[in-house]
């Protein structure tokens, strides 16, 4: 935000209304936590249990997670809903995120989940506004525990946040997915190249793929 209005010093310009400062909490329709208990499970349940670690560059991975059973899952089932629920590690691990596409879990208490009122805050937008570097500092500050660190739901809900309409979120969202979207892609052309020299230098080191002169002669061992 700029010293003398609520405005953010880049910005798209047909945008010119100030933002409004609020907390986290008045943005939501609740704030809370997973299950603080151990579920029992199934090794042929259809639900994961999803701890604050498996929340990954704002996607759920299921590596390791643990299957619960549907009569299981009802016994804790948390509201989440499809795009407008974020997920947000809390407990060892912090500040991870990811955004909740309707996947089959059940939440440990690792794991806080955010349910926004979509009409005023975008959930792309807050995702966004949860990876900030000055939003995440202020996690880290609010952190109690001495070997395991935890930050509160209390802090969560009290956490300030500068918004500006809803249009206006939602472009801000829109580009900053697109522009992940680039980097995965770009990430994976990087990585089939790693893949392709890696192949070269296996085949050419072992004699297996040889250069040809400008006669097309193989060169010589």
């Amino acid at each position: 935000m700029t010293d003398q209005t609520n405005t953010p010093e880049l910005r798209f310009p047909e945008f010119k209304k100030e933002w409004q400062c609020n907390t986290l909490d008045n943005c939501c329709y609740k704030i809370s936590d997973g299950i603080h208990s151990t579920p029992i499970y199934s090794k042929s349940g259809d639900f994961s249990f999803i701890n604050g670690n498996n929340l990954i560059n704002g996607k759920i991975h299921f590596e390791n997670a643990k299957l619960v059973d549907s009569k299981e899952a009802l016994k804790h089932k948390r509201n989440l809903t499809y795009n407008e629920t974020i997920l947000l590690s809390i407990n060892g691990i912090i500040g991870n995120i990811a955004l909740y596409r309707g996947e089959k879990i059940i939440l440990g208490k690792s794991a806080a989940y955010i349910n926004i009122k979509a009409n005023f805050l975008n959930p792309l937008f807050l995702y966004y506004f949860l990876e900030t570097n000055s939003l995440q500092r202020y996690f880290r500050s609010e952190l109690t525990g001495t070997i395991i660190k935890n930050l509160s739901i209390k802090s969560i809900k009290k956490t300030k946040l500068y918004i500006s309409n809803i249009t206006e979120q939602r472009k801000i969202g829109d580009f900053f997915s697109k522009l992940d979207q680039q980097i995965e892609l770009e990430e994976k052309k990087l990585e089939l190249l790693e893949q392709q020299k890696h192949g070269y230098m296996q085949k050419i080191f072992s004699q297996e793929l040889r250069f040809k002169d400008e006669n097309r002669e193989l060169h010589p061992e």
